[in-house]
């Protein structure tokens, strides 16, 4: 919709389909290439902060930064021996953990949100049909 909106002008809508071309290469261009590009990320997100990645680990820090009072005692110790692999240092678990995801975990403490919230707007044309 978005794409279409910038065409909406007379002047520009024979070039339409050729922008609506572009817009979807960029798109299965994006497609190819985040699956290499995000794990390279992760890697230097997590060596940068001299950690290891192990794919078990994210699951359970979100299942002991949401139920760790209620957290097997099995999952608890592979929760520690799976910390101290990844580089954990005796730090707090739960800090360890959101440190390790990368943001703050809401149920620890507050924090400010990094996507900011877009307001639909009502396009013209739609004005009083209720559409957006």
């Amino acid at each position: 919709a978005i794409v279409g909106e910038l065409y909406d002008n007379p002047k520009y809508s024979s070039q339409r389909d050729s922008g609506f071309q572009i817009f979807y290469v960029f798109i299965n261009i994006g497609g190819v290439l985040a699956p290499f590009v995000a794990p390279m990320l992760r890697s230097w997100w997590l060596n940068a902060n001299g950690m290891s990645y192990n794919a078990s680990f994210p699951a359970m820090c979100h299942e002991y930064l949401s139920v760790s009072d209620s957290m097997t005692d099995e999952n608890m110790n592979n929760l520690y021996a799976l910390a101290t692999a990844v580089g954990h240092r005796g730090e707090e678990m739960s800090e360890f953990c959101t440190r390790y995801l990368g943001y703050n975990h809401p149920y620890q403490r507050p924090h400010k949100p990094r996507i900011l919230h877009i307001i639909p707007r009502q396009h013209p044309r739609h004005a009083g049909l209720g559409l957006q």
